[in-house]
């Protein structure tokens, strides 16, 4: 991996704008998605021509850091870089570019070779931000479908349904009512116990492997109690880590 910048400097601060280009399969979606995981805004297959406008959309955003894919293969592809590069240098902003190159050899092994250049990636980009691995607990209904960002899902439709108690309907996991009968439930407890152990050795493995998000989604029927109540234990039992909570489908029905 190559840089127009020294890389020295890279690692200080993370730039405005970074440009992913280099030859397809030395690993530019392994490169975008280790800045997706830094909460960067990436974009793929983005035209040189568009940089600019795309600045101006970043910062009516707030976005911090946004990169784009830039497909190396058009003909035009040296001009429009250069003349978008020289466009966003007048207006006081010194992209980096990230050229991404690899021999026949390292092609055939790019699949064992991801993790270190996700790593560098971190290491180039990261900055001070990155503190360790940051959990994302999403409750939601299967009824409504399965969140197509989860890496880990978990079921919660073995324990009874609080919606066919009548006073219990009206309420969600948040309340104390649903919140003490789903934890009073059999299994619930033994769940919670097993599910926090297998969770631990889960995001361990994650961490040595470099991801820095991990979103675990837990289900139920509508996702309003047995899920919602669920997601806020795990996140109370996780009093170590970085974890946020939120609730896909409440409020839905």
């Amino acid at each position: 991996m190559t840089s127009e910048t020294n890389a020295e400097r890279a690692g200080h601060g993370a730039p405005d704008i970074v440009i992913i280009t280099g030859m397809s399969g030395a690993g530019r979606s392994t490169a975008a998605k280790s800045l997706e995981d830094l909460g960067w805004y990436v974009v793929d297959n983005l035209p040189p021509s568009l940089l600019p406008t795309m600045l101006d959309l970043a910062d009516r955003a707030a976005l911090a850091g946004i990169a784009a894919i830039v497909d190396v293969r058009s003909r035009a592809l040296p001009t429009d870089l250069k003349t978008a590069i020289s466009s966003l240098g007048a207006r006081g902003v010194s992209p980096q570019v990230v050229f991404l190159e690899a021999s026949d050899g390292a092609l055939v092994r790019r699949f064992v070779n991801v993790h270190e250049l996700r790593a560098r990636m971190h290491h180039y980009f990261g900055g001070d931000s990155v503190t360790g691995l940051r959990l994302n607990i999403v409750s939601f209904g299967y009824k409504y479908g399965l969140p197509v960002d989860a890496d880990l899902v978990a079921d919660c439709r073995f324990l009874p349904n609080p919606h066919w108690v009548p006073e219990l309907r009206p309420f969600t996991g948040r309340d104390a009512p649903v919140r003490d009968y789903v934890l009073s439930l059999p299994g619930a407890s033994a769940f919670l116990s097993a599910y926090l152990q297998v969770l631990e050795v889960s995001l361990a493995g994650f961490e040595r492997e470099g991801k820095r998000y991990v979103t675990l989604a837990i289900g139920c029927t509508g996702g309003k109690h047995r899920s919602v109540a669920i997601a806020e234990q795990l996140a109370a039992r996780l009093p170590g880590r970085d974890v946020t909570v939120s609730h896909r489908d409440l409020g839905r029905e």
